[in-house]
């Protein structure tokens, strides 16, 4: 698993992909991927078996921000819209 720090000026050049951002996010980052995986595998989110394996992290307004690529992962976006 990778975890990346990046600015937050660098989304703009990411037009052309998708994912779950979550804003405030304190604490060890290892943490929340880890935590995110295991949610969203339980509520059938994520799907065949499949993990966000890397992150992208940025500071907004000085807030801790946390990108989760869509990219390579098999996701239920209807069930994920309703979460």
């Amino acid at each position: 698993m990778s975890i990346e720090r990046i600015k937050a000026e660098e989304l703009r050049t990411m037009s052309d992909k998708e994912g779950l951002i979550l804003q405030g996010c304190g604490g060890d980052i290892q943490e929340w991927l880890d935590g995110i995986n295991d949610l969203l595998t339980e509520d059938e989110i994520l799907i065949n078996g499949a993990r966000f394996e890397s992150c992208l992290v940025f500071d907004n307004d000085g807030c801790t921000c946390i990108l989760f690529p869509f990219e390579g992962v098999d996701i239920d976006l209807g069930r994920l819209a309703m979460w």
